[in-house]
C-alpha cells in the first residue's frame, strides 16, 4: 500500500545522487529503512529527499524523509559492509563528520523517472551534487511516485503486455503491471469510476495518485492470448469498490455495482 506520510508545503524537496560503485544503496535499503548520508546539503527535519542512482539505473529510485540532521559519524548506523572495495565513508577518518538520517518512504522502478524523461521535463544535466526540486518537475516526480506505490508486486513491464488468457487471480497480473497502470491513470485520472472516490480530495497530498485499476473483461472469457489495451481494458477504482467487483466470479459489471451501491 502507498506509504502514509504528510507532504507539507513548508518542506523542501531535494535531489541527491548515489553511485553503485561507491555505495551499494540498493542492497543497503533492501535490509534497512534508514540510511545516514554525509551532510553535503542543508535540509531540515521533515524535508523530502529523492535519490537518483547513476549507471546502470540512471533514474530516481527512492523517496526519503529527513528524520534527523547533523549526526556525528560515530553515532551513525554501521554500513561499512555496503561500501565498494576501494571506498570508505568520510567519517571513518573523522568521527565528528556530520550526517543526516534519511527514512525510506517509497521506491519505484518506473522508467518514467529515467534521466531522459526527467530532462524532457526540465532537468538540467545529470544529477551529481545535491539540488532542490520545485515547480512542474517536482510535481511530475511526485505524481510518478504516488502512482507507483501500490500494494501489488511488480512484474516485468514490456512495451506491449501479453498474458495467458486462462491465468486468473483475484487481482490479475494486468492490474499489477505498473506501466499499464500509469497509462490507464493518465487516460482516466485517479477518481473511482464506481463511487467517485478521489483520495487526494479526501486526504490531501498523501492521497495524490492513489488508486487501484480493474481489468474489465474477465480473463476466463477471453480464451486466447491477447494484447492488453491499458486505456480500454483497465479502469481506475478505489480499493473498496475493487474488492466488491471481485466478490463474485466472473466479477461484477461496473454499472451493476453502481446499482448495488446506489451511486
Amino acid at each position: 500500500m502507498m506509504k502514509q506520510y504528510s507532504l507539507k508545503e513548508t518542506n523542501t524537496y531535494w535531489l541527491i545522487s548515489s553511485n553503485d560503485n561507491i555505495f551499494r544503496l540498493e542492497d543497503y535499503l533492501a535490509d534497512n529503512k534508514y540510511v545516514d548520508w554525509q551532510a553535503s546539503f542543508s535540509p531540515k527535519k521533515g524535508d523530502v529527499v529523492f535519490i537518483y542512482r547513476t549507471k546502470p539505473a540512471r533514474r530516481i529510485c527512492y523517496m526519503m524523509e529527513v528524520s534527523e540532521i547533523n549526526i556525528p559519524y560515530k553515532n551513525t548506523i554501521n554500513d561499512i559492509n555496503y561500501w565498494g572495495e576501494k571506498h570508505t565513508p568520510k567519517g571513518a577518518t573523522n568521527p565528528e563528520e556530520l550526517y543526516h538520517r534519511l527514512k525510506l518512504l517509497g521506491r519505484t522502478t518506473s522508467q518514467s523517472l529515467h534521466i531522459t524523461e526527467l530532462q524532457k521535463r526540465g532537468m538540467k544535466g545529470v544529477p551529481q551534487g545535491p539540488r532542490k526540486l520545485y515547480g512542474s518537475l517536482l510535481e511530475y516526480v511526485l505524481d510518478v511516485f504516488m502512482v507507483s506505490q501500490t500494494d501489488y508486486d511488480e512484474i516485468p513491464n514490456p512495451e506491449t503486455v501479453f498474458e495467458g488468457a486462462k491465468r486468473e487471480i483475484v487481482v490479475n497480473r494486468y492490474e499489477r503491471n505498473r506501466e499499464a497502470r500509469e497509462k490507464c491513470i493518465a487516460a482516466h485520472g485517479c477518481k473511482c469510476v464506481v463511487c467517485g472516490m478521489d483520495f487526494e480530495k479526501v486526504y490531501g497530498p498523501i492521497g495524490r495518485g492513489y488508486i487501484h485499476v480493474h481489468h474489465i473483461v474477465p480473463l476466463s472469457s477471453i480464451g486466447k492470448e491477447y494484447e492488453l489495451d491499458p486505456i480500454n481494458d483497465l479502469i481506475p477504482v478505489c480499493p473498496n469498490c475493487h474488492a466488491m467487483l471481485h466478490r463474485k466470479d466472473p466479477p461484477y459489471d461496473v454499472n451493476d455495482l453502481k446499482e448495488l451501491g446506489k451511486f
